[in-house]
């Protein structure tokens, strides 16, 4: 099986960036985020939802670097519920 990163698969297809991300991948997201670095970079993107996991400190560590704040989002949580980090771009 072939993968493919957005910012490759953008580039390749000329398929617009996008103004917003929700990344869910169980607690890949951090590695998910090492592969989309033109997307990062680019200023389409304005927001991303992400879900918290024990990556979290290198989640905002990365997405700092691209010009990105952790905001406070209201997040409804039930029982098997994760908690989402919010970011803006500054």
């Amino acid at each position: 099986m072939e993968i493919l990163n957005y910012s490759k698969v953008s580039k390749d297809y000329n398929i617009n960036y996008p103004n917003h991300l929700k990344i869910d991948v169980d607690g890949c997201d951090y590695e998910v985020l090492l592969g989309g670095e033109l997307t990062l970079s680019n200023n389409a993107l304005q927001t991303i939802l992400i879900e918290r996991n024990d990556k979290a400190d290198s989640i905002i560590d990365l997405l700092t670097k691209y010009g990105f704040k952790q905001v406070e989002i209201s997040t409804f949580k039930d029982a098997g519920t994760r908690e989402n980090m919010g970011f803006v771009r500054l």
